[in-house]
């Protein structure tokens, strides 16, 4: 099953649409597996009812006027594969909570939201990662090692602009 929104909404208005109730999202929903929110300027927080999305591999929610903190209700996705909240209004910061389920997550991408304060040892046990879009945020920590030197599936990893300076990581165990 897949979602599209071509019409500016409110994220409130675009769960309506989506779910129409609270009844719909849990009976329904539940085995959604793909939403594509991109480009369609929603504005708002993220709703707690996405929480129940527990079969979302696909969260597709970038370049839309997003605001506040992320909601813990993104940390039960324990299905998430791509994840892309880059060029929203995002704030706050990551917490020991955010994303420690996710280890199937290829596409993490939370790029452009420069009120986003971003803790790097979260990567640390995304063991499938491919593509990390970190630019122009504020990041705090140090890049973990493991993801050079044990994640083979590791592609890409961008931080460009970030604040403050990334430390690198320490390659004592490096393969040659």
């Amino acid at each position: 099953m897949l979602f599209f929104f071509f019409k500016q909404k409110t994220a409130y208005e675009m769960l309506r649409s989506l779910v129409g109730s609270e009844m719909c999202i849990r009976d329904r929903l539940t085995s959604l597996q793909n939403l594509y929110l991109n480009l369609n300027s929603v504005s708002g927080t993220i709703p707690s009812e996405f929480s129940r999305l527990t079969a979302l591999e696909n969260l597709i929610a970038g370049s839309n006027r997003f605001s506040g903190s992320l909601p813990s209700a993104l940390g039960g996705m324990h299905a998430l594969q791509h994840l892309d909240l880059g060029s929203n209004r995002f704030t706050g910061s990551s917490s020991d909570w955010f994303g420690t389920n996710w280890s199937q997550l290829r596409l993490f991408h939370i790029s452009h939201n420069p009120d986003l304060d971003w803790d790097l040892s979260l990567l640390e046990n995304w063991e499938h990662l491919e593509n990390g879009l970190l630019e122009d945020c504020s990041i705090t920590g140090t890049i973990p090692s493991r993801l050079f030197v044990n994640k083979i599936h590791l592609k890409m990893m961008a931080l460009v602009n970030s604040k403050p300076s990334v430390r690198p990581p320490i390659l004592t165990d490096a393969p040659m």
